[in-house]
């Protein structure tokens, strides 16, 4: 919109003279009669078509501020300005003649907005069509999609009898006259560019009728001064001395960055020195944690060995103790046996003189009461002698006595040394 902030001047006017061109060159199909602009923008177009003749001439455009500005600044009798979704319009035979200028690579929708203009236009209707050229990148954002010819050409083919194509070419031109004309003969040709092959847009006009005659359709030229040129001409300075700016500043900033690389170079050897220092003390932390762990394998040992030690002591306490209490034992194992032995011998004299001591059976019984429960008693005492030396053996057979050997053995060596225990 002209006179907002992100519209160029010189660039917002080569943009209306582009646009004025192709209004100019619709003008000719529009005489008396109904026309829809659509997309129309700020409305100069839909005025130029009301002026150029139209009976009739409806603005559409989805943007409120462009159709305001148009209201306000392109007013004319015969034109109005509506604001609506070029998308979503259901028109049915209402119009002779549509203009639809870059608009179509704005939209996803481009099949259904042909499919809307050919059942909007009246029999025998007419489509003015512009698109531009597609390029390598798309030239904004807002264009989705920018067709080449003959993708846009079969569009119009499959709902038209007839297509008509043009180009439309930006020229550099030089006038000579006495005043400005309406129409100009004289064409002297300077480049051979000016062709469908070096096209900066595409122009259509497509119709349901059987042909249309294209030699009948005049080109059109429209005239402006060459303030746009010139700024392209400060522009190429501009860009010449950024150009040498920048080029200096890319050998100012390679000196830096080679000067950088060294220094990188640099710190990367003292961290590799310092990596090394770092490796090498790791090893010798990594030896002292070694060293640590055969320190406290050496205390285990230690702990390990006194305890052993106190074990030896209570074995060889419990070995005298068993030793003793089987002495004692067999000390009355003995004496019992001792009296067994004489109560026998007593019974057999006593049985032997049965007939004669008779006043002595009942001793003998008595005797014989005591010898029995001796007997029992000797039982007892050999089954308690019996277990004492199996817990003798298991003790001879264990780890402990095993242990305590060399020990056992060098209390022995001393005592007969010394002549004197091992002190506990």
């Amino acid at each position: 919109m002209p006179g907002a902030a992100n519209c160029e001047p010189t660039f917002a006017a080569k943009m209306y003279q582009e646009h004025l061109a192709r209004y100019a060159f619709a003008g000719q199909f529009i005489n008396g009669k109904t026309v829809l602009d659509l997309a129309c923008g700020v409305g100069y177009g839909s005025r130029f078509l009301a002026e150029a003749g139209a009976q009739s001439v409806l603005g559409v455009d989805i943007d409120e501020g462009a159709i305001d500005h148009a209201r306000k600044n392109y007013f004319h009798p015969s034109v109005s300005y509506q604001v609506q979704d070029a998308r979503k319009l259901k028109f049915d035979s209402q119009f002779d003649v549509i203009t639809c200028f870059e608009f179509i690579e704005h939209v996803n929708e481009q099949a259904g907005i042909l499919d809307m203009i050919r059942k909007a236009l009246r029999p025998g209707g007419k489509l003015i069509l512009s698109t531009p050229r597609p390029l390598d990148e798309i030239r904004t954002d807002f264009h989705v999609h920018e067709m080449t010819f003959e993708e846009l050409r079969q569009l119009l083919a499959e709902r038209f009898k007839s297509v008509e194509h043009f180009f439309e070419k930006n020229c550099f031109t030089s006038f000579i006259g006495a005043a400005l004309p309406s129409t100009i003969d004289n064409i002297v040709p300077v480049s051979n560019q000016i062709s469908m092959s070096g096209a900066d847009y595409f122009v259509f006009v497509a119709s349901d009728e059987e042909s249309l005659d294209k030699t009948k359709i005049a080109p059109v030229l429209t005239l402006n001064d060459d303030s746009y040129v010139l700024r392209l001409e400060a522009d190429i300075d501009v860009f010449k001395n950024a150009e040498v700016y920048h080029k200096n500043l890319i050998n100012e900033h390679s000196t830096r960055c080679d000067k950088l690389l060294g220094e990188v170079a640099q710190v990367r050897a003292e961290l590799n020195a310092q990596q090394n220092r770092a490796d090498s003390l790791q090893q010798w932390h990594d030896g002292m944690a070694t060293l640590g762990g055969q320190v406290a394998a050496l205390r285990e040992g230690l702990a390990g060995k006194e305890q052993l030690e106190r074990l030896a002591q209570t074995v060889l306490s419990e070995k005298e103790s068993l030793v003793a209490e089987n002495g004692r034992i067999r000390t009355v194992l003995s004496d019992v046996s001792q009296k067994l032995a004489e109560t026998e011998t007593r019974l057999n004299a006593v049985l032997a003189d049965e007939g004669q001591l008779a006043q002595e059976r009942a001793a003998a019984q008595s005797l014989r009461n005591q010898l029995e429960a001796n007997s029992r008693e000797m039982v007892a005492l050999r089954q308690r002698l019996d277990e004492t030396e199996r817990t003798l053996n298991r003790f001879r057979g264990s780890v402990s006595w095993a242990v305590t050997r060399p020990i056992r053995w060098v209390g022995r060596n001393f005592k007969k040394v010394t002549g004197q225990g091992v002190a506990r």
